[in-house]
């Protein structure tokens, strides 16, 4: 978008510039004289302007330095910091308070996670929130009364949420949000990573509810369906199976032993 805009004066300093000779020329448009003289000084403003920001821009890259951007699971005391972000790309009233978040939070403390970028400008050390995400683990019940339309994400609270150390079949993705278009992209590709490692765990069907144009187009790449049975609109729950139903513990117990008996026995 910066480079777009860049682009776009550029070629208007550059306009400018041409017109400004025309003046006693076969095509001189017959404007008075001062507009030619507006015409070649404000193409100089634009350019040395242009440059004086490039110059600005190779300043702030070579004070900043030790950038860094990762995903970091959110403390308790960020949660509040970070709401103001939230409700400016997610909209105000889209999110439960802020003690239901932090009741949320309480009951498993890996849902709530931000992408930051962390640099040093000269001495002063730089933390960015660029995104967040939420993708929360979900109890059995609290997974059948969101398919009965009885439970959605603002209605959501610590009873419905599967502790760290509990077994879940569904999870719930929540809220998304980020500003720029790689941070989006950031965003996105680390929710499929965490519901891959939700699915390696034994979740079996992760669920969300589209409320933009955007999260609905990304619902249908990536192959969601409507819990209604019908298309996708925005609004509606939808689901996608993203693994198998771990065995019983037995079983498991069973076929590792097995595979001990097997393994020196094909040796």
């Amino acid at each position: 978008m910066v480079r777009r805009t860049w682009a776009a004066v550029g070629v208007l300093g550059g306009t400018l510039l041409a017109l400004a000779p025309l003046k006693n020329s076969y095509l001189d448009l017959g404007f008075p004289d001062w507009t030619y003289r507006t015409f070649f000084w404000s193409s100089l403003l634009i350019f040395a302007g242009l440059i004086i920001c490039w110059l600005l821009c190779k300043l702030g890259e070579y004070l900043e330095r030790d950038v860094v951007e990762e995903f970091q699971c959110a403390t308790r005391d960020e949660i509040q910091s970070v709401l103001p972000f939230y409700d400016r790309v997610i909209g105000p009233g889209q999110r439960p308070s802020v003690n239901e978040l932090k009741a949320m939070f309480l009951a498993n403390k890996s849902i709530f996670r931000f992408y930051k970028r962390k640099s040093v400008r000269g001495s002063k050390r730089i933390v960015e929130v660029r995104g967040f995400c939420t993708v929360i683990p979900m109890k059995a019940d609290a997974a059948n009364l969101l398919r009965q339309g009885e439970l959605n994400g603002l209605k959501m609270d610590r009873t419905h949420i599967a502790t760290t150390k509990e077994r879940f079949g569904a999870c719930y993705i929540g809220s998304i949000g980020a500003e720029s278009r790689d941070a989006k992209a950031a965003v996105l590709s680390y929710i499929l990573g965490v519901v891959e490692q939700f699915a390696q765990q034994g979740c079996t069907r992760a669920y969300t509810r589209p409320t933009t144009q955007d999260g609905l187009r990304i619902a249908k790449k990536y192959d969601f369906i409507s819990v209604s049975g019908g298309e996708i609109a925005i609004g509606d729950l939808c689901y996608k199976e993203i693994g198998e139903e771990p065995p019983p513990r037995r079983m498991r117990k069973t076929n590792a032993l097995v595979q001990a008996i097997a393994e020196p026995v094909a040796a």
